[in-house]
């Protein structure tokens, strides 16, 4: 193995150079007492780090999963600190670290003497800080939430090490925890969740299979006195304490924050360099591209194109499967965020991972159509109201979002460069919806659509808070064929009027910075039409006759 000279060493270097074939060994001899760099294929992990883990682990499923109260929680912050310390590669010994310490045992006091969820929380928090200044990091608050956030990324490359590490340690240890397969495993587990909880009847199939299983490996784990749930947390609870015992190097994180490069620059040295995690992230596109391929096959078949019979799940298919697709869209935006990153955008077989990530979006703006059309269901089948606004503009920011994803692993650019534009695209997205006459655009839309025969749209009216702009739009229903609709919204706009003219003197009273531009238009408009909208129908008969256009019209909520 190569040895090197400390940099104090450089200057004595000279003295070392001799014809005399023994120099050579005087010159190992003195190298040898500097310790050599550490080797990336063979990590540095020690058994107390992976016996630390483990206790931690046991502790944490005694104290908190089996415990029945919060005197286990205190237990655990009493012993945890020390663990952490004994598992630390390097840690830092500090007076912030002391001080923490003492937090958490001055907060496992509190748990012994009255516990509550507010004391354990704190607990929580103290612990991690305690495992963030272990590090070598002050932690103020931003960067505390920001590390318990990042830690559970930083488990997926620590994971990778300790799977090298073993696999050095036993020649013959199988690959069973590499994340060349793990990682991939995981995405398509947490896009099939996705996937068939936007749809009813799937998920529904789904789940009882899952119910089916989970029993049945619960009476087989019972045998262990365990759970399907207790293995689920101990799995968590190792990542995460994986996660802040061994944390990433966020100096040029900060440093991004502070002065960020537009763009990041690969010259040929720093593209020879391989990541680690290349075949993991490889394989995880790959695996994913291909559900994705199956799941909109799936979708085609079933929404698409297709007439929907009476009884239809329209709230489970439009409304809640939408949403749950366009969390996919969201969750794929963070995967690419996440793999295009760092050491990724150094290795020399970027070109391929890149190719892969083409196809995966192409998928990704198809499902994105999959959703849209979903929406455009729901509409179609009782009009629009104001949260499919939102849902339009919301789906619209994942697809922008994913967009700037896309430019970004094309050109480089810096992760600051894509958290503005990704925070800009949502704020406009809000703006937009704030300075947008929005009930005016909803109900002129259902408000045609009744006119033309479809009384579907109307249920919006019934079921929703309409506002002064929306009820502008609804006066030429009051000449609607359907004479419940007609006689409905007649009881509607003659309460109304009474409440606006009422409304209006309170106003006046108050002064001109109370003046509203749409109380005096829906005034106006309602003057137009003084029998329609006059009180001389007993208020009984115009409760009554909203009461029935009520029923009427929620047959199609």
């Amino acid at each position: 193995m190569t040895e090197y000279l400390e940099p104090s060493d450089a200057g004595r270097a000279d003295s070392y150079a001799s014809p005399d074939p023994n120099s050579n060994l005087m010159e190992v001899r003195r190298s040898s007492s500097v310790d050599p760099l550490p080797d990336p294929v063979h990590p540095d992990i020690r058994w107390r780090e992976i016996l630390s883990i483990l206790a931690l682990v046991a502790l944490a499923d005694i104290t908190i999963f089996r415990g029945t109260g919060y005197a286990g929680g205190a237990l655990l912050l009493l012993v945890a600190p020390f663990l952490l310390v004994i598992g630390s590669p390097a840690p830092k010994l500090s007076i912030a670290l002391s001080a923490l310490g003492m937090m958490a045992w001055a907060t496992a006091a509190r748990l012994i003497w009255q516990g509550s969820a507010y004391s354990g929380f704190a607990g929580f928090l103290v612990v991690t800080a305690f495992a963030m200044a272990l590090s070598g990091r002050t932690p103020f608050i931003l960067e505390l939430l920001g590390y318990i956030c990042k830690s559970w990324i930083d488990a997926i490359d620590d994971l990778g090490l300790y799977d090298k590490w073993l696999r050095h340690r036993f020649r013959f240890f199988p690959k069973v925890f590499s994340l060349q397969w793990i990682l991939p495993l995981i995405a398509v587990v947490v896009f099939s969740g996705l996937f068939v909880a936007a749809n009813p009847d799937l998920a529904r199939d789904v789940g009882q299979s899952i119910t089916r299983f989970l029993n049945d490996l619960g009476h087989w784990l019972e045998t262990f006195s365990s759970s399907p749930m207790e293995v689920a947390f101990c799995i968590a609870m190792g990542w995460y304490v994986v996660g802040i015992l061994r944390p990433s190097d966020w100096s040029r994180e900060l440093d991004a924050f502070s002065s960020p490069p537009e763009k990041i620059e690969i010259t040929e040295a720093s593209a020879a360099q391989n990541s680690s995690m290349f075949s993991a992230f490889r394989n995880t596109i790959i695996a994913v591209s291909v559900l994705f391929a199956a799941y909109l096959v799936f979708e085609f078949q079933t929404l698409w194109f297709r007439k929907f019979p009476k009884g239809f799940h329209y709230s489970g298919y439009a409304h809640e499967g939408a949403f749950w697709l366009t969390v996919a869209l969201a969750l794929a935006t963070v995967v690419l965020s996440v793999i295009f990153r760092g050491s990724t955008l150094q290795d020399s077989r970027l070109p391929t991972l890149r190719r892969w990530t083409w196809l995966w979006s192409v998928e990704n703006f198809v499902l994105a159509l999959a959703v849209y059309n979903r929406i455009l269901i729901y509409v179609g089948f009782n009009g629009m109201t104001r949260m499919r606004v939102v849902a339009f503009l919301g789906i619209s920011s994942v697809v922008v979002g994913f967009l700037l994803v896309l430019w970004k692993i094309a050109h480089n650019r810096g992760f600051l460069w894509l958290l503005r534009r990704q925070i800009l695209t949502v704020t406009l997205a809000a703006y937009l919806y704030v300075v947008t006459p929005v009930d005016w655009l909803v109900y002129t839309y259902n408000v045609r659509r009744i006119l033309a025969g479809d009384p579907a749209p109307a249920v919006q009216i019934t079921e929703h808070e309409v506002s002064p702009e929306g009820l502008l739009t609804l006066p030429p229903l009051l000449f609607a064929s359907d004479p419940i609709i007609r006689d409905g919204i007649r009881s509607m706009l003659t309460d109304r009027a009474q409440a606006l003219a009422a409304q209006r003197a309170s106003y006046s009273n108050a002064g001109w910075t109370s003046y509203q531009m749409v109380h005096d238009r829906l005034a106006q408009r309602l003057s137009y039409f003084p029998e329609e909208t006059s009180p001389a129908v007993p208020e009984a008969k115009r409760s009554a006759n909203w009461e029935r256009f009520r029923q009427y019209v929620y047959q199609w909520y």
